[in-house]
C-alpha cells in the first residue's frame, strides 16, 4: 500500500537509505542531500516553511517531491517546488508510479497542508506537466492556469574547441583576443582554475571579496543584505556533494588582472552536463568584460572533457547569445480550488515584478527589456 510522508528538516530525510538513489534518477544534482539542505536554509531564511514530500510503496521510497509553503497577507497559503526556477525543479518518482504520486501530492497540499494555491514552474519537456495538466479530470484542481515562464541558455558541446570557434566566427575571436590584450597592458592576466588545491575556505574567501566589488553588492546593500547568502549555500552544497557522490565535480575559474583577481565563473559537473550557476566581477574592471571572458574560458575548459556533452547557463541573459546556445522553456503551472486564488497570484506577482524590475533598472542604470507579465 503506498503513501505519502512530509518531512521537514533534513536529519528526517537523512535515514532514508534511498533518497540519494532515486535523487540519482535526475539528470541534476539537486536532490542530493546537501543540496536539499541549503535549499531547506534558504527556505527559511525567506520565511517559508520547507516540507520534503516522500512517497512509499511497500516500504520502498518511490517519489520525491521538495516543496515550500509560504502565505502571502493571509490572502494565499502558496505551495512552490523548494529549488527556485534556475534549478529546473520537477517530481522525481519512478515511471510506474508517476501519476499516483503526483494526484496523491496534490490532494495532500490542498487537505491536509490547507493551501490555496499551488504554483510550480518545472521544464517545459518533463512528463510530469502533463500529468498535471490532467489534473481537472479528477477534481483535485478545477482551476488551472499555464503560461511560458522563463527561457535557459544551454550551449551544445559538439566537436573540438577550435571547431566551435570556427562557427561563431572571425568576430568571436577578435573580441576575446581584443580583451586579452587591454588586459596585458594593465599588468598581465591569467585564469586559475580551482578545485581541490586550496582550502575550502579559501576559495569562499576568495569569492566573496569580488562579490563585494560587484555592481550586484550595492543593490544588496540596498535592501540590507550585506552578501551573497545564495552563493556561499551553493558553494557548500557543492563541497558536500563531492564528498558523498561519485560523478560529481566542482569548481571555479578565477580571471587574474595584475595579480588581483577580478572575476569569476562557478560551475559544476555531472552526467553529461556542466553547470554555470554563478559569475559575478569586481565592477572596477568591467571595461574588460570579466564576466563574459571568464566564462567563455569555463566553456572552452568544459570542452576538454569527453563526457560532457551540454553547459546549462541556467538563465537567459542577452549575452549569453555569443556562443549561440539553444533556448530550452521553462513552464509555470498555478493550480487552485477557484479561480480567486489564481487572480490574486496575478496581481500581486505583476506588482513585485514591476517593483524589483524598476530597483533594479536605477542600480545599473539601464532600462530594462519589456518582460511580459503573468496574464
Amino acid at each position: 500500500m503506498a503513501q505519502i510522508r512530509a518531512f521537514n528538516n533534513i536529519d528526517q530525510i537523512l535515514n532514508i537509505t534511498e533518497w540519494n538513489t532515486l535523487a540519482s534518477k535526475s539528470q541534476t544534482p539537486y536532490y542530493f542531500k546537501s543540496f536539499i539542505e541549503q535549499f531547506i536554509n534558504s527556505a527559511i531564511k525567506s520565511k517559508q516553511k520547507p516540507m520534503l514530500i516522500v512517497y512509499y510503496s511497500e516500504h520502498k521510497t518511490v517519489g520525491i517531491a521538495p516543496v515550500a509553503i509560504s502565505s502571502e497577507k493571509g490572502l494565499l497559503r502558496t505551495a512552490s517546488f523548494l529549488t527556485g526556477p534556475d534549478f529546473d525543479p520537477d517530481f522525481v518518482v519512478e515511471e510506474k508510479y508517476r501519476e499516483q504520486f503526483i494526484h496523491e501530492t496534490i490532494d495532500f497540499l490542498f487537505k491536509k497542508i490547507g493551501c490555496t494555491l499551488i504554483d510550480f514552474v518545472m521544464p517545459s519537456e518533463t512528463k510530469n506537466l502533463a500529468v498535471l495538466e490532467g489534473m481537472s479530470k479528477f477534481g483535485r484542481g478545477p482551476y488551472h492556469l499555464i503560461r511560458p515562464s522563463s527561457f535557459h541558455s544551454v550551449v551544445c558541446v559538439e566537436g573540438t574547441w577550435a571547431e566551435f570557434e570556427r562557427r561563431r566566427g572571425r568576430n568571436y575571436r577578435k573580441i576575446f583576443r581584443s580583451i586579452e590584450k587591454r588586459m596585458s597592458l594593465n599588468g598581465g592576466w591569467r585564469i586559475e582554475f580551482v578545485s581541490n588545491q586550496y582550502s575550502i575556505t579559501e576559495v569562499e574567501q576568495y569569492l566573496l571579496e569580488i562579490e563585494k566589488e560587484s555592481w550586484k553588492q550595492t543593490y544588496r546593500l540596498q535592501r540590507g543584505i550585506e552578501k551573497d547568502d545564495g552563493l556561499i549555500e551553493l558553494f557548500t552544497a557543492a563541497t558536500g556533494t563531492q564528498l558523498t557522490t561519485t560523478g560529481f565535480q566542482w569548481e571555479v575559474a578565477f580571471l587574474e588582472v595584475n595579480g588581483k583577481k577580478i572575476a569569476y565563473s562557478f560551475w559544476f559537473e555531472y552526467k553529461d552536463t556542466a553547470f554555470i550557476c554563478k559569475t559575478s566581477f569586481d565592477d572596477r574592471y568591467k571595461k574588460y568584460y570579466p564576466g563574459m571572458y571568464i566564462n567563455n574560458a569555463v566553456i572552452r575548459e568544459v570542452f576538454k572533457n569527453p563526457a560532457i556533452k551540454q553547459i546549462d547557463l541556467m538563465t537567459d541573459l542577452p549575452f549569453h547569445d555569443r556562443w549561440a546556445p539553444k533556448k530550452v522553456p521553462r513552464t509555470r503551472i498555478l493550480i487552485s480550488k477557484s479561480p480567486i486564488p489564481i487572480a490574486i497570484a496575478k496581481t500581486t506577482q505583476n506588482q513585485y515584478v514591476m517593483q524589483i524590475r524598476r530597483r533594479i533598472s536605477k542600480v545599473i542604470k539601464v532600462n530594462l527589456p519589456y518582460l511580459p507579465l503573468l496574464m
